[in-house]
């Protein structure tokens, strides 16, 4: 199924159903495009208004979702934004709210959360979190500095202090339960900012299988930016130490340290018990993925740390609202990430994005938004 700027086409065993509608024109303006799937009905709208349906004559089928054109051509120039998946068939009332941006009333939280924290307070919840001097490359007794772990009075996770060691000390947030290499797993934390003084510091997400397994997603101030660290020892090698590997699309956020939905996803790949593929997500969208050949560890920890270069320098980090689940094969595969979405049970500040997978018996909805402000700049919706 695809949108052409004359059609929106759906193919199904060499039959080829249409949606005709006015020509998409080229002229350099953001347009609302929707598709609703009722039973088998699509309905186009755009820009809020239907515009026509289609009843399917086939099998609705199974089918992949490309977004700007399929491996094997049909690329296009433009620019698509804020892509939005739902389970359900919205009406008529409810596409306008989604074109207005509202979209809580279609976004739920992951089922059954493995860890669900949104750090309470007043301190750390030592039975979801063990509480360790770790950093990078630093870690055990004395390597933090007087970096410490603490919940301030709104409710967030503050990693602070001074570094006294070289290189890359802190303190890490450990979950103290483990997870089983098998089953794919989300593990999904709200970062709200990143500050520090000195070279360098950062803010960081972990999957961690041992010392010679692992995936560090990173923000540096003063080292490299948005990057990570892996280790694939056996397998494929890695980039353990060091500047680690630059995250080049995530560039022009280098020096924004601001709120971001940061999120990894442990991915099995089926062929061999150790072959896996770890993808990075910033904000909900896909910015790097890992291939590894030889993860041996069975089970493997998710971390959060806040990290500063060598002695003397200092860090702040801030977070909130962590979720680790394992998605349903007919639900959300990457329900609510991004900023502030976490929040569910109480949404506050930012607005919320939704990715998702759904079985092709299902009432779908496809939304592809656009927004720009009145500075001409584009605004994600979703």
């Amino acid at each position: 199924m695809k949108f052409t700027p004359l059609q929106m086409e759906y193919y199904h065993g060499g039959v080829n159903d249409v949606i005709d509608y006015a020509d998409i024109p080229s002229d350099n303006v953001w347009r609302h495009h929707a598709v609703v799937k009722q039973g088998t009905t699509l309905f186009y709208y755009r820009d809020g208004v239907l515009q026509n349906t289609r009843t399917v004559t086939g099998n609705m089928l199974a089918m992949p979702f490309y977004v700007a054109g399929d491996p094997y051509g049909e690329c296009w120039q433009g620019r698509i934004d804020d892509v939005f998946l739902a389970n359900q068939a919205l009406s008529p009332a409810e596409i306008q709210q989604v074109k207005a941006g509202n979209f809580a009333p279609f976004v739920s939280p992951p089922q059954f959360p493995l860890i669900q924290d949104t750090f309470p307070g007043p301190t750390i919840n030592n039975l979801t979190w063990n509480v360790i001097e770790k950093g990078l490359e630093k870690e055990g007794p004395g390597t933090a500095g007087t970096i410490q772990a603490s919940i301030n009075s709104d409710g967030q996770l503050v990693i602070s202090g001074t570094a006294n060691t070289n290189y890359w000390g802190g303190i890490t947030l450990r979950s103290a339960q483990t997870f089983p290499r098998d089953q794919r797993t989300v593990f999904a934390v709200e970062r709200l900012s990143l500050d520090g003084t000195g070279t360098a510091y950062r803010s960081s997400i972990w999957i961690w299988g041992d010392s010679g397994h692992y995936l560090h997603f990173s923000q540096n101030a003063g080292e490299n930016g948005w990057q990570y660290n892996w280790n694939d020892q056996g397998g494929l090698g890695g980039n353990p130490v060091g500047g680690g590997v630059n995250i080049g699309m995530l560039d022009r956020l280098d020096a924004d340290r601001g709120a971001h939905g940061m999120m990894l996803v442990f991915n099995p790949l089926g062929d061999l018990p150790t072959h896996v593929m770890i993808e990075m997500y910033l904000d909900n969208q896909l910015v790097a993925s890992q291939e590894f050949t030889n993860w041996t560890p069975q089970q493997f920890y998710v971390m959060i740390t806040g990290q500063a270069r060598m002695s003397g320098d200092t860090v702040t980090a801030l977070f909130d609202n962590v979720w680790v689940w394992v998605p349903e094969p007919s639900s959300y595969l990457l329900a609510s990430i991004g900023l502030g979405l976490f929040s569910l049970t109480a949404l506050r500040r930012k607005r919320q994005r939704t990715l998702g997978s759904f079985p092709p018996e299902s009432h779908c909805l496809t939304i592809i938004t656009d927004r720009f402000d009145r500075k001409g700049r584009c605004h994600p919706l979703v």
